[in-house]
Formats: structure tokens, C-alpha cells, sequence
């Protein structure tokens, strides 16, 4: 294929079911021995991610992401359904870290606990380093 045919390589922020599908494509060029299109698809994958209005930084929300007008399960690539509500608690909140650690506490022990139980030392360590960022929570919602 010549350099005026080859396709367009998607931007380096992709969304989780896109940087999959980018994998399965990788490993059957390489299977079939296509190597510069394996290159480049392995140059996608590996490039730094763009600036971007989608998605969110794994270190915000470890658990979930956005990809386009949905918010995403990072694991399963499930999306939320737009009929389910969501809560979403901020670390600047005053009452966030309380409310995760007695959502732990309701949780039985295992990974999941242990996953909420980190979230929380995020959250209480975020208190400690920014006690000017803190604040009241508000109940303001966009019109």
C-alpha cells in the first residue's frame, strides 16, 4: 500500500474500547506479518495521550471514564445507561472522605473494600495537602 492509500492512524486518546480494538487489530498484523501497519498501530497505542475534552486522567477516577457522551467502565468497557443515576463526590467536599469510609465499612472485606479504602486515603490526603481547596458542598445544578 503506498503512502498516499494508507489509513489515517487514530489520535493517541483513545477510548478504552478503541485502544482494545487497536490491540486485536496489532496482533493479527503481526500474526500476518504486516509489520509497518503493526508499526503504526503500535505507535498509536504507545504515543502520549492529546489533550483532550474526553476521558479523564486514570489518577481522577480510577475506575471509570468518559467516552463521548457516556461514562465508561475502564475493566469491562460497560457503559452507564443514561437512565441510571450517578453520584459523583469531589475531594474538595468536607463530607466526602466520611461518606467513603462508611461506604467501606458497609462493604464486605475484599478487593472491592480495599479499592474504597485507597479512594478514601486519596480523598483524606487531597484534605491535608489543600485544606484552602475545602469547602462546603453545594447543591447548584447546571439549568
Amino acid at each position: 500500500m503506498d503512502e498516499t492509500n494508507a489509513p489515517a492512524v487514530p489520535p493517541a486518546n483513545l477510548s478504552a474500547s478503541s485502544r482494545d480494538l487497536l490491540e486485536r487489530v496489532y496482533d493479527r498484523l503481526c500474526k500476518a506479518q504486516i509489520f509497518g501497519l503493526a508499526t503504526e498501530v503500535r505507535e498509536t497505542l504507545e504515543a502520549p495521550a492529546a489533550a483532550s475534552s474526553s476521558g479523564l486522567p486514570l489518577n481522577q477516577e480510577p475506575k471509570y471514564t468518559v467516552d463521548g457522551d457516556s461514562i465508561v467502565n475502564r475493566a469491562s468497557h460497560h457503559r452507564i445507561p443514561a437512565d441510571e443515576p450517578v453520584f459523583i463526590m469531589r475531594a474538595r467536599d468536607k463530607f466526602a472522605a466520611g461518606a467513603i469510609y462508611n461506604y467501606a465499612l458497609d462493604c464486605p472485606p475484599g478487593p472491592h473494600r480495599e479499592a474504597v479504602l485507597k479512594r478514601f486515603d486519596e480523598f483524606s490526603a487531597f484534605a491535608k495537602q489543600h485544606p484552602e481547596r475545602m469547602g462546603e458542598p453545594d447543591t447548584a445544578v447546571a439549568p
